[in-house]
């Protein structure tokens, strides 16, 4: 269960980003997942990524990984190396980015690197169950690979805009905001008291440029998404994990994307 979540009564600035939660590549090689709870308390120690390590192989003839050895449990590591084994075998590297290991079940948040034709970074979860010896994995989204253009859709520009702001890449983010109409914010959430409170405001490039974002994020390893397109040719990217859910819309055009709104309950 997520607790109700309390919120300033407006959107928070960038001193106040370290308090969202995001998506971290440094540089594009390695994902960190920095995650809040529902009151925004810094994850367990448990959770955090480590640093980059040598190669580790998984399986006799098998491609190298990275970022294996942030698996600490023992059964956990056994079942993801042979999926790690089965996907190497048809090409694809991998970068083991962030773990979250609860009793006997575990989500890992995997890189997947494909090159042919055109080369793309997915960012997967790969779901662990010690019980029945079984991994299931959904992607969260597709990019491009580091210096290499492509069309993108919405869950794509989903994990573009989280490396963007992880590496507080300001004026990256600014491109994503139409300069016209800016970046519509509507949050709800209940305080400490159980009062129903809600900001709607609208923020513009300029201040985008400058450091602002609102005070919303989502956590790729705990919130499932699902994007759906919307008449009008917008694109809407559902997000939600225990009491919080959220909406974020794309107006995508050839490869620009451009993030139209975000809209938040958390209860």
């Amino acid at each position: 269960m997520v607790a109700a979540r309390v919120r300033p009564r407006h959107l928070a600035m960038e001193p106040h980003l370290r308090r969202l939660s995001t998506l971290a590549f440094a540089p594009y090689a390695a994902l960190a997942v920095l995650a809040i709870d529902a009151c925004g308390t810094a994850p367990a120690p448990a959770e955090a990524l480590g640093t980059p390590d040598a190669p580790t192989t998984v399986a006799p003839g098998a491609p190298a990984v990275t970022g294996l050895d942030q698996v600490e449990d023992a059964g956990t590591k056994a079942l993801l190396g042979e999926w790690l084994a089965r996907r190497g075998a048809t090409g694809r590297s991998h970068e083991v980015a962030a773990v979250s290991q609860v009793s006997n079940a575990a989500d890992v948040l995997v890189l997947e690197t494909t090159r042919g034709r055109a080369c793309r970074v997915a960012t997967l979860v790969v779901e662990v169950s010690l019980d029945d010896r079984t991994t299931n994995d959904r992607t969260v989204g597709v990019d491009c690979c580091p210096g290499e253009p492509c069309t993108r859709d919405a869950a794509g520009w989903m994990v573009q805009l989280a490396k963007r702001r992880a590496a507080r890449d300001h004026a990256g983010l600014a491109e994503l905001v139409g300069e016209d109409r800016g970046l519509s914010v509507k949050l709800a959430w209940v305080d400490e008291t159980d009062t129903l409170k809600e900001d709607d405001q609208v923020v513009t490039r300029a201040q985008v440029a400058a450091g602002g974002w609102p005070d919303v994020g989502w956590d790729p390893l705990t919130m499932y998404i699902g994007c759906e397109p919307n008449e009008g040719g917008t694109t809407s990217c559902n997000v939600g994990a225990g009491g919080i859910q959220q909406t974020w819309t794309w107006h995508i055009v050839g490869d620009r994307g451009t993030l139209l709104a975000i809209t938040e309950d958390s209860h």
